[in-house]
């Protein structure tokens, strides 16, 4: 039996069923609401997340990462903390330089040629690797 069914005792039966047949539609909503995109698009990536581990991350983006207060942390859209995130993000590459995360090469070679060239005694600088 789920929560719907269980708490619903007082609840009329056609009531009930509207309540039912709009399950999908108050899942997606809720979905929308923790910030996922629900269109059929683009496939998933990554691994599932807990909605207290989600939340838990969005906090710290807000807090740590922006600077908010927790109020204004709790007040904001899963959305609005993201797109907040993004921008800061985007200030911080223009102001300090770097490369987005998806503008990086998945090649390591170049940081491993590096890391190795550590304990060359020959190479005096990294520029030369």
């Amino acid at each position: 039996m789920d929560l719907i069914t269980a708490t619903s005792a007082d609840v009329p039966v056609a009531s009930l069923h509207t309540i039912l047949d709009a399950r999908e539609q108050l899942l997606d909503f809720v979905l929308i609401l923790s910030g996922v995109d629900t269109s059929d698009d683009k496939a998933q990536s990554g691994t599932p997340m807990r909605f207290e581990e989600f939340f838990t991350r969005l906090f710290k983006i807000g807090t740590g990462y922006l600077g908010w207060s927790p109020d204004d942390t709790w007040n904001a859209t899963p959305a609005e903390i993201l797109a907040a995130r993004e921008g800061r993000m985007e200030l911080l590459i223009q102001l300090f330089g770097g490369k987005r995360d998806e503008d990086t090469d998945s090649d390591l070679s170049g940081d491993r040629d590096k890391l190795n060239a550590i304990g060359n005694l020959n190479v005096h600088s990294l520029g030369a690797v």
